[in-house]
């Protein structure tokens, strides 16, 4: 496991930023033995020790929602990211809720893409100096979920809205019953 890892898990938000000010790689995805910390990045470290503050740096500092676990663990298929993780997470203990909520704000509700890794992946883009690229698109917002009621479901692209439509959102979102979303 890398110090940021360890860092994401257990220490306080001031010590992430110290090792993303050092140069730590935010999205390096462990190699342990151990198949409970196999493959999981630091975002995922964050959400496995319910480090909220830790999160948010992440976040804000660019970290990528999308990096999946290549192999079950933790309850979850291969295949499943940070929000997946927190989702499970909150489920079994609803101290987890404040993580969950840091992730659903930043991420996409059905692949984990953060919006900043939305602008990055697009192949256009590749190579090209940060300054060069196009504005950091915003992740939209489910026009049925209401306002006054904290986190909207967010998506960054119609292909993910609709998947999570059939999958999930629809059982949970107050704007099904007038179709708004």
């Amino acid at each position: 496991m890398t110090p940021l890892c360890l860092a994401c898990h257990h220490a306080p938000a001031a010590v992430v930023v110290a090792l993303l000010d050092a140069d730590a790689h935010i999205d390096f995805a462990t190699l342990a033995s151990s198949s409970r910390f196999r493959d999981l990045t630091p975002l995922m470290f964050d959400v496995e020790g319910n480090n909220a503050g830790a999160a948010k740096v992440l976040l804000k500092r660019g970290a990528g929602g999308t990096k999946h676990t290549t192999q079950a663990a933790h309850g979850l298929a291969a295949g499943s990211t940070a929000l997946d993780l927190a989702r499970h997470c909150t489920g079994h203990n609803p101290d987890y809720a404040e993580t969950l909520e840091v992730l659903r704000k930043r991420c996409c509700n059905t692949c984990g893409m953060t919006s900043r890794n939305q602008r990055e992946q697009n192949a256009e883009f590749v190579g090209v100096n940060q300054e060069a690229r196009p504005p950091q698109q915003k992740l939209q917002l489910c026009a049925g979920c209401p306002r006054h009621k904290g986190v909207r479901a967010r998506y960054c692209s119609p292909k993910c809205q609709k998947a999570d439509w059939v999958v999930r959102h629809r059982a949970k979102c107050e704007g099904a019953a007038t179709n708004k979303c």
